[in-house]
């Protein structure tokens, strides 16, 4: 597959789906091209991308070809934390409002809801342990990119994989073994429709109120460019409730996020809209941002966490620096002020500003930590990945506990199929959870606990091997 084919493929699913296919991804997509070629008797890109883009079948084409390039796994309860924060908090919290104010709907959109579990194990949550809603009007709405897996959703026929983290009391009301599958129960079917949507389109659906209780998208936003996933959040933000509630996927924390405040529960977290007081609210890049809302515009003014120790300027060891808390600046309220200048510009995707900006830190400290892992993820996203490698790596050898800079190499590693690397760093971020001397939240992280880190290391490492 020559550079320009990739190109051409590149712009023409973005501006079709939204969805963003960078180098790392190319052998993957050359291969699902290849196949649908394959299918359709084409020898060449050149003739399937025509197919796509002139055919009067091309449409329904481009469906089978996004079936087969995205990522369609889920199952029931997945991500068990969060559906636990769900059924004891959200939902009680979110029912005894509504009835004090007297009305008695729930409104809840999974977006990216693949083959319907999502959705569906939602509904069991409220059947099973929410009977005081049995007579309320209750919307909830599955939307995906793939049709084939929107009527897969509607059959309610599953695996035994897909049910693996289901509890036995719903297996065993809620569903009929088949053979080897497993048949939802009609009731809960009904409860629960399914539309096709992009998320990469202006146009998003309401609810019947108006608006939604809850948005579930969780694991979608992995295929979309920053800029993309921002306007994707604002979009969420006012089609929320006030108050209302969005879930998004463990990896997808490690993003920005300008309206939401995070909420620490257990090992999991979810962002809520609305103002709340600054201690809820974190960003990818370890700050504490403070929310004004108007009727018109919700503005974050990014401020910068004060470190909790100074260090003397001067050249250091591994065995100086112990902590990821643990900043060396000379002049405090100057590096805040760098801070938070740099953190708007990532904010806004305007990275070569945003390097210029870390450059003058360094004019005044050259050991900065925080800085060699700010010019490490601008440089990431510049595709400057060998000086992004250098700059995560100088961050660990200044703090060896700073868990993300670990992270984002065995990320970087993974697109270079470096998969013996890649290892090694998941490895090593475990190594220091076990420790148990880490601060948690995970600093940088965009809101990990401990659990949520280690279960996400774990996850990649089965991938890799």
């Amino acid at each position: 597959m020559k550079e320009e084919e990739f190109v051409l493929f590149q712009d023409f699913l973005e501006k079709k789906s939204g969805l963003h296919f960078d180098q790392s991804k190319k052998e993957s997509l050359k291969t699902s091209l290849l196949q649908r070629m394959q299918v359709n008797q084409l020898d060449d890109f050149e003739q399937y991308y025509r197919f796509l883009a002139f055919h009067p079948e091309g449409g329904k084409e481009l469906r089978s070809l996004l079936s087969l390039i995205t990522i369609n796994e889920s199952s029931f309860f997945r991500q068990k934390e969060q559906f636990n924060v769900i059924k004891e908090e959200i939902l009680p919290s979110l029912i005894s409002e509504k009835e004090k104010k007297g009305i008695f709907s729930l409104n809840i959109w999974s977006a990216g809801c693949a083959s319907g579990e999502e959705p569906y194990s939602i509904a069991l949550l409220l059947k099973e342990s929410f009977p005081q809603v049995e007579n309320w009007e209750i919307q909830i709405l599955g939307t995906d990119i793939d049709q084939e897996t929107l009527e897969r959703a509607k059959k309610g026929i599953y695996s035994k994989n897909s049910l693996r983290f289901t509890e036995r009391i719903y297996l065993k009301k809620y569903f009929d073994k088949v053979g080897n599958y497993y048949s939802l129960n009609e009731k809960i079917k009904k409860m629960v429709k399914f539309v096709y949507h992009n998320l990469a389109e202006e146009s998003y659906p309401s609810s019947a109120e108006g608006k939604w209780d809850i948005i579930m998208c969780r694991n979608v936003l992995i295929y979309f460019r920053p800029e993309k996933i921002e306007r994707i959040l604002d979009h969420f933000y006012h089609h929320l409730n006030d108050n209302g509630y969005l879930f998004l996927g463990y990896a997808e924390a490690i993003g920005r996020f300008s309206h939401f405040s995070v909420i620490h529960r257990g090992d999991t977290f979810y962002y809520k809209k609305g103002t709340s007081t600054s201690e809820n609210l974190i960003t990818s890049l370890g700050i504490i941002p403070s929310v004004e809302t108007s009727p018109s515009k919700v503005t974050p003014i990014i401020t910068l966490k004060k470190p909790t120790e100074k260090i003397r300027p001067r050249m250091v060891t591994p065995q100086k620096v112990s902590t990821s808390h643990e900043v060396a600046v000379s002049d405090e309220n100057k590096s805040e002020n760098f801070y938070g200048e740099i953190l708007k510009l990532f904010d806004r995707g305007e990275f070569g500003f945003a390097l210029k900006k870390v450059e003058q830190i360094f004019g005044t400290d050259s050991f900065l930590t925080q800085a060699h892992y700010l010019r490490g993820l601008v440089y990431s996203q510049l595709d400057r990945t060998e000086e992004a490698i250098t700059e995560f790596k100088r961050t660990i050898y200044l703090d060896k506990n700073f868990l993300m800079a670990y992270f984002k190499l065995a990320e970087i590693y993974t697109r270079q199929d470096k998969k013996k690397d890649a290892l090694r760093e998941y490895k090593n971020i475990l190594r220091l959870l076990e420790n148990g001397i880490i601060e948690e939240p995970i600093p940088f992280s965009g809101g990990f606990g401990k659990k949520a880190l280690a279960e996400i290391c774990q996850r990649n490492i089965e991938r890799l091997r």
